[in-house]
């Protein structure tokens, strides 16, 4: 991996002479490019650097209500019955 300052993505022509020849790809961090002498340094740093999102896990469906009585006690539980009843 070899990287080269830059200014906005421009390269200075003092700084050109440090660009390899031969790469696999290259990377602004906004400050300099980073250039990649082999595929796997370029894809190891890809997933260092931009881990690939997971599946979302499925979410239960909770309903408020039965989270309300689940943690009501037994006072307030005798009160809504009694409401209800």
């Amino acid at each position: 991996m070899i990287s080269v300052p830059h200014i906005n993505g421009v390269i200075s022509e003092a700084n050109k002479k440090l660009i390899p020849k031969k790469y696999f790809g290259k990377h602004s961090n906004g400050s300099e490019w980073i250039y990649f002498e082999s595929k796997e340094e370029m894809e190891k740093f890809y997933a260092d650097n931009f881990p690939q999102p997971t599946e979302p896990q499925p979410m239960e469906e909770v309903n408020p209500l039965i989270e309300a009585v689940k943690v009501m006690t037994p006072e307030q539980k005798a009160e809504l019955k009694a409401l209800l009843g």
